[in-house]
């Protein structure tokens, strides 16, 4: 597939090419080729044409092609991928009607068909083309094909004035019209079939006035509409159904459901049928596919949606749902050239068939998803796949309080995002919104509709309409989070710290153990925590942690002692192990979010896909697993937001609420990015600083359990296109512990540009195929406060820039006692001016027999303390690693 572009722009004379000897039977195609480039305007290369046709014709003969079944056809001659267009050439009008719905078939959803030497009728009139006769001449199959799909008929001989004059007369080409040399194209229809509107005495365009205060045309906006594309991307070729959610096509549209995500539900399909039932029996053929409210699809009535339409332009936001859109979804009335170029719009209406479609936009410079999902409005609000995600603007025109959302749903979306309602007067409801705090109407108009012909509409009428464009903007850090209070008697920071002398130095030497020199390193970063104002007055009582038992909600005692570091797979017995581990992807894979009801299932399921993950982490055999690693992390991320929703107050021990380590917003609040309400999804920090499968399954390190911001619906994903995604790793102690866990945990949403290794030791530091590009191993000892190359501080400074996407794991620690490194270098990251991290993953040290650590000068409220406050006063997106 060539990669995605604006179609070429012709400049000056066309450069010259050197002639593709084609089958004498087939010289006509070289005309039919040069006619077919009409369709290259609508996106498709020139490339794609050429090549095609090519290979239908070198390597297939009309009787090769209808001894085929077009199944076998794709399986046999393209690798099994439905095509993006196909030039076929019959030999007679009779096996082109035959061979037109059969051949169709082998074109994907917003693909072309293009059929070639389209003949003159050799039996009557040499005027006229059999092909065009309509019903009574062409097969009924085909008729009903070309009516539900894009199609034109393309005159070839424009311009070709010389070869008409060159060619012999008689045969094949009698004069300009009675020749074979005539095209019909086909596209693949990927949206409902509009009913039939000529448009007389309507006006063709209304404009709609806006305030001067607002901004809604993008500055430099093209004085021409500029090329967006025609033609879409579907998981047609990658999945073989286009009922997968594009572009990654590992689950089924919302809706949809089956093996091949080709079935609709069975919540769905009912009411389907009764709307297009209703629809036929009060309008006839007009109603025909659910056209239930015909009145709705007149130019009066859609001026709502291109008012919306409008004021999104303006807005630009990158996630849209758009409820109840019925047969006008927003993106119908859109022009993506003009500046706006969404990440995705979610349309969402019963009378859907269900489609997901990626279509190139910004002059191709960008691509946007359109997905239609065939549920009611009450359904989709439910959906896990749809709640899931983050959207910046809701779209409810037409709102219904009787069948679609209520206004506490409208107004409960993660915040920022705008909503954009348009109603009755009727529904009072709605006509009080907004009534959340920190939300206003930025812009009002109502309509009083002209009467709509009649047939058009059943019963009452609502002519009057209101739409309100409301913003809702972002809580406060603190309202967001529901921040912890101090705790009577709480550990105050300590108000005179000792000047910090930067840089520190020493510890430079490296022992046969390493000891000593960490030891050095660690009474260095102790100093830097302390001159940065982290220390607490007096020294905290190392014995003082919640007694409350944290909950457990897992039941199903898997495995857990995996060797998750050490390749596997080509051992003796490995054979036995694998089938088990199949069992186990297959059965994470199948975890339905919404499904599971109980907190005991999410959890099962959870352990089952951090089991799962865990055994593929250092698997080298050659046994193929049912999935790629990548999907199954999607998976147990997708489960584990699921889980961390409820209300924490389920999921946490009833330790107190409280922070007994309080410190300024100015210490703790700098070197990482904010994004306030992403964090408030992420894992929930437990009391102990361990996390979830320690408590679930007394798993002492596993790297699964954590939500990165990417999986959150809150996280604006434009963030990752800003500039480079960078991994740090200090302390990698191998690479299949943090760094390939890390590498794959945002596997599902990108690779990453560059990852740097730091750590001393060079054992289990063999970075297997696959995982090599862009990586660098640092061998040296990392120090805080050093002002140096080996100061992580100075890298960063040095290496990264704000417009990159910053994650870094710090676990530098060496021994179970004594200082150590982490809480200097977090109070070290925390004071600087420029916030390169935008996530961090550390493991604090302190006083904890039960592990073995007796780290004696730091509790565990302390590090829980810290963490929580850079969460939820700053807004940093922290983790208690691991």
């Amino acid at each position: 597939r060539p990669a995605p572009g604006p179609p070429p722009v012709p400049r000056g004379p066309a450069p010259s090419r050197v002639p593709v000897p084609l089958p004498p039977s087939r010289s006509s195609s070289c005309i039919q080729m040069v006619a077919a480039r009409l369709v290259l305007r609508y996106g498709i290369p020139v490339g794609s044409i050429g090549i095609l046709c090519l290979v239908l014709m070198t390597r297939m003969s009309n009787r090769d092609l209808n001894s085929y079944e077009p199944s076998s056809l794709v399986s046999d001659k393209f690798g099994g991928s439905s095509l993006e267009a196909l030039l076929y050439e019959s030999g007679s009008d009779e096996s082109t009607d035959v061979d037109l719905n059969a051949m169709l078939q082998l074109v994907r959803p917003g693909g072309y068909y293009i059929i070639g030497n389209v003949e003159y009728d050799h039996r009557g009139d040499p005027h006229s083309f059999p092909f065009m006769g309509g019903p009574g001449v062409l097969l009924n199959t085909t008729v009903d094909t070309l009516e539900h799909n894009h199609a034109f008929f393309a005159d070839t001989a424009i311009g070709r004035d010389k070869w008409l004059q060159e060619a012999k007369p008689g045969g094949w080409a009698v004069d300009r019209t009675a020749r074979n040399s005539s095209l019909v194209v086909l596209q693949k229809r990927t949206e409902p079939l509009r009913p039939v509107d000529v448009h007389f005495g309507k006006v063709a365009m209304k404009t709609v006035t806006l305030p001067q205060a607002m901004v809604l045309e993008p500055p430099n906006a093209p004085t021409a509409p500029v090329l967006v594309t025609e033609l879409p991307l579907s998981c047609h070729a990658k999945r073989g159904s286009a009922g997968w959610l594009w572009p990654q096509c590992e689950q089924c549209i919302p809706g949809l459901i089956g093996d091949d995500c080709a079935t609709m539900a069975n919540d769905v399909k009912p009411l389907r049928n009764t709307l297009q039932k209703l629809a036929e029996q009060r309008y006839g053929a007009r109603g025909a596919g659910g056209h239930l409210y015909p009145y709705l699809e007149l130019p009066e009535y859609q001026q709502r949606q291109k008012l919306v339409t409008k004021l999104l332009t303006g807005i630009k936001p990158l996630r849209v749902l758009d409820l109840g859109a019925y047969f006008n979804p927003i993106e119908r009335f859109a022009d993506f050239s003009s500046g706006w170029c969404p990440e995705t719009i979610i349309s969402v209406d019963p009378i859907y068939n269900g489609s997901s479609t990626g279509i190139l936009c910004g002059g191709g410079r960008k691509t946007s998803t359109i997905t239609y999902v065939p549920m009611t409005v009450k359904q989709a609000l439910r959906d896990p796949v749809i709640t899931s995600m983050k959207f910046d603007a809701i779209v409810c025109v037409g709102c219904d309080e009787q069948f679609g959302p209520s206004l506490a749903e409208l107004e409960g979306f993660p915040r920022p995002y705008y909503l954009a309602l348009e109603s009755i007067p009727d529904f009072k409801t709605f006509m009080r919104a907004p009534t959340a705090q920190r939300a206003q109407v930025i812009f009002h108009q109502e309509w009083n509709m002209k009467s709509p012909p009649e047939g058009t509409y059943y019963g009452k009428l609502y002519s009057r309409r209101i739409f309100n464009l409301i913003y809702y903007a972002a809580q406060t850090p603190m309202a967001v989070h529901a921040a912890s209070s101090e705790c009577d008697g709480a550990y105050r920071v300590d108000t005179s710290p000792p000047k910090c002398e930067f840089p520190y130095g020493g510890a430079n030497g490296l022992d046969a153990n390493h000891v000593s020199t960490y030891r050095g390193l660690a009474e260095i970063a102790e100093k830097v925590y302390a001159c940065k104002g982290f220390h607490a007055k007096s020294p905290p009582n190392p014995h003082f942690m919640c007694q409350a038992r944290q909950p457990k909600f897992c039941t199903d005692a898997l495995n857990q002692k995996i060797r998750f570091d050490a390749p596997w797979g080509n051992r003796q017995g490995d054979d036995k192990i694998v089938p088990k581990v199949a069992a186990a992807i297959r059965s994470c894979l199948g975890a339905v979010p919404n499904a599971l009801a109980s907190k005991t299932d999410m959890c099962n399921a959870i352990a089952v896909c951090a089991h799962s993950w865990k055994e593929m982490n250092a698997y080298v055999g050659i046994i193929k697993l049912p999935a790629a690693i990548t999907s199954v992390v999607a998976k147990h991320q997708q489960l584990l937001s699921a889980y961390v929703s409820r209300p924490r107050a389920e999921l946490l021990a009833p330790c107190p609420a409280c922070v007994m380590f309080p410190k300024p917003s100015a210490a703790i609040c700098g070197g990482i990015q904010s994004y306030p309400a992403a964090v408030s999804e992420l894992e929930p920090l437990y009391f102990d600083g361990r996390n979830m499968m320690y408590h679930e399954s007394a798993v002492t390190i596993d790297f699964t359990p954590y939500i990165p911001l990417p999986a959150t619906r809150s996280f604006n994903k434009q963030v990752l296109r800003q500039g480079r995604t960078i991994l740090l790793v200090a302390g990698a102690n191998g690479f299949y512990r943090g760094a390939k866990f890390l590498m794959d945990r945002y596997s599902p949403f990108f690779n990453f540009d560059l990852v740097y290794l730091f750590e001393p030791d060079l054992t289990g530091m063999r970075i297997p195929e696959g995982y090599q590009t862009n990586v660098t191993f640092m061998q040296m000892f990392l120090k805080v406060g050093s002002r140096d190359d080996s100061d992580l501080i100075t890298f960063l400074h040095t290496h990264v820039h704000e417009d990159d996407f910053v994650v870094l794991m710090y676990d530098v620690d060496e021994g179970t006692r004594g200082p150590s490194m982490e809480w200097g270098f977090l109070a070290d990251l925390a004071s600087q001016a420029r916030p390169l991290v935008d996530e961090l993953y550390i493991e604090l040290h302190f006083w904890y027999p039960h592990l073995s650590w007796k780290h004696e000068r730091h509790t565990g409220y302390e590090a829980h303390a810290i963490l929580t406050q850079m969460r939820e006063v700053c807004g940093a997106a922290v983790h208690a690693w691991p």
